[in-house]
This record gives C-alpha cells, structure tokens and sequence, in this order.
C-alpha cells in the first residue's frame, strides 16, 4: 500500500509546488504594474471628475442663458404693452391739441364779429333795455363758465361788475370783452395741450425705441438659448493629464546627450 501511495503523494507534492509558483509569478506581476494601475487609476479619476465638471458648469451656464432669455422675453412684453399705452396717450393728446386749435379758431372768429358789432353798436336809451343786455351778457358769460372758456376769477368779475364790467355799460362792447376773454382763455388751452401733444409724441417714440431694443435682444437671447440648449455651443476641449512616459523619455534624452558628450570629449583629450 505504500508503494501504491508514493506516485500520489510525488504528484500532489508537484502540483503545489506548481500552485505556488503560479501564485508566486502573479504576486510579482502584480506588484510590478501596481504603479501602471494607480497611475491609470488616478487618471480616469480626474478625467470623470473633469468631465463632471464641465457637465455642471454647461448645466449652469443654459440655465443661465435660459433665465436671461425668459427675463428678457418678460421686459420685452412689458416694453410692447408700454409701447402701445404711450401711443394710445399721444394719439389722445393729438386729437385733444386738435380739438383745442379748433376751439380757438372758432373763439377768434367770434370775437372778430363781436368787435365788429361793437363798432356799429347805438347807444342804449331806457334802464330797461340796460337791464336786458346786462341779462344777456351775463348769461353769455355763464355758458362760457360752464364750457370751461372762462375761469371762476373771471364770472366772478363779471358777475360782481368789477374790473370795468357794469349794467350801464354798452352790451355789444362788453360781449365783445368777453369773446377776448374767452379767446384768450382758449388759446392757452391749445398752448398747453400743444406742449402735451409734443411730451407725449416723445414718451412714444422713446418707447417705441425701447420696445424695438428689447425686442432683438429678446430674440438674440431667445436663440443663443436655442443654441445652448441644442448643445451646439463652443465646447471646452479636454485637458489630457500628463504621461509619466514623457518625463522617462526626456531623462532618457539627457542621459543620452550627455553619453555623446563625454564620447566626443574623450577623443578630444586625447589629441
């Protein structure tokens, strides 16, 4: 039985011997390209922590682009509503301005007639007739107040018979006064509503060059978030860590000029 043995225990002896030497040439494979993988290792490390990198600040820079082109959308439609209102309030004032004018020509062509009257006027005999006159220019005076041709001083005045106003005084003369009054009242109507007309047209226009402005940054913005977004932006280029190889092969170079040197150095002294 113990020689039947021997052949098993020789070829379990060989086998962990074997065993032990492949174990033994993997251990030292192992430790010889332990620095190659910690090197390839850190490498792809960095290149992840690279690429992640870039992916956050792209993340942030659309969401950047996309806010502002939101933002500017927004001022956009605020500076067309603004737009439309200012043209709104000038075309409003240039219709009032219009009206104005209207009203003056028609009060200066009523007190060139009054004048008129006043010239070819007689004299008026009974306190009766004075009293009826006095009715009639009060009355005129009234209807002028209430159109806003006259100021509150002014029917004061009138009415109180101060400032040259009187029943005993010519009806034809003092319609006439009044219709200069009223004139002059109108004119400064149209003189403020011109000034009017002429701030509104220039809030408009003002406005109409912002809205234009913020329109085409709205759609610049619009697009480079377009262009952002569809990932047709300028990339980064990926910056590659530096290969230990290339310091290897510049000491190899160094080593090897200073080799020619002292070669060429050694025929030298010895001529």
């Amino acid at each position: 039985m113990s020689v039947a043995r021997e052949p098993m225990l020789i070829i379990q002896q060989a086998a962990l011997i074997q065993a032990a030497l492949i174990a033994f040439a993997v251990l030292a494979v192992a430790v010889m390209l332990m620095p190659e993988a910690r090197r390839r290792l850190c490498a792809t490390a960095a290149r992840m922590a690279a690429a992640r990198l870039r992916r956050t600040r792209r993340a942030t820079e659309v969401a950047d682009v996309r806010r502002y082109a939101d933002e500017v959308a927004v001022a956009a439609r605020r500076a067309t509503i603004t737009a439309e209102r200012r043209h709104d309030e000038w075309k409003r004032a240039e219709r009032e301005c219009a009206a104005a004018w209207q009203a003056y020509e028609a009060a200066d062509e009523a007190a060139r007639v009054a004048a008129q009257a006043a010239m070819y006027s007689l004299p008026v005999q009974t306190a009766e007739e004075h009293a009826a006159n006095w009715r009639r220019v009060c009355d005129a005076a009234t209807g002028a107040y209430r159109r806003g041709e006259l100021s509150v001083e002014q029917l004061r005045d009138l009415v109180g018979q101060r400032d040259s106003w009187g029943a005993q005084r010519n009806r034809y003369e003092q319609e006439a006064r009044l219709r200069r009054a009223v004139r002059e009242k109108l004119l400064a109507a149209y003189r403020t509503g011109s000034e009017m007309e002429r701030a509104a047209r220039n809030a408009a226009d003002m406005a109409a060059a912002a809205k234009r402005s913020l329109d085409a940054e709205a759609a610049a913005a619009a697009e480079r978030a377009a262009v952002v977004g569809s990932g047709r932006a300028v990339r980064i280029p990926r910056q590659r860590p530096a290969r230990p190889a290339v310091a290897r092969s510049a000491s190899a170079s160094a080593s090897a000029t200073a080799t020619a040197t002292a070669l060429l150095a050694g025929p030298a002294a010895g001529l």
